[in-house]
């Protein structure tokens, strides 16, 4: 938070310290094997999901607009809109998203 929310990775150690996102972001997750990055840019103007690949440190924007609750299943990245109205999948092999119904309760 010291940093405008910006996305920092640290060694274990604390010696050294590398900012991987200078922008404020809002969320984040790793891919389970730990080379994918996707995070939530939330400064009002560039809002939108992103992936970084960890390797060649490449970022590109999957969707613009407001999300949370990104999680990750069966090469699956999950994620709703801001405002919970919708739910998607992001397939992690093809770089596709696709939007998944849902059901509310009354």
């Amino acid at each position: 938070m010291d940093n405008n929310y910006s996305l920092c990775r640290v060694s274990l150690d604390g010696s050294s310290v590398e900012t991987l996102i200078n922008e404020r972001i809002a969320t984040y997750n790793i891919s389970e094997d730990g080379t994918l990055l996707f995070y939530q840019v939330d400064n009002g103007t560039d809002n939108g999901l992103y992936r970084m690949d960890l390797n060649s440190m490449e970022s590109s924007l999957i969707t613009a607009g407001d999300f949370n609750y990104l999680n990750f299943a069966s090469g699956y990245l999950f994620y709703e809109t801001f405002d919970q109205s919708s739910l998607y999948t992001y397939n992690l092999s093809t770089g596709q998203s696709q939007l998944q119904a849902i059901e509310k309760e009354d």
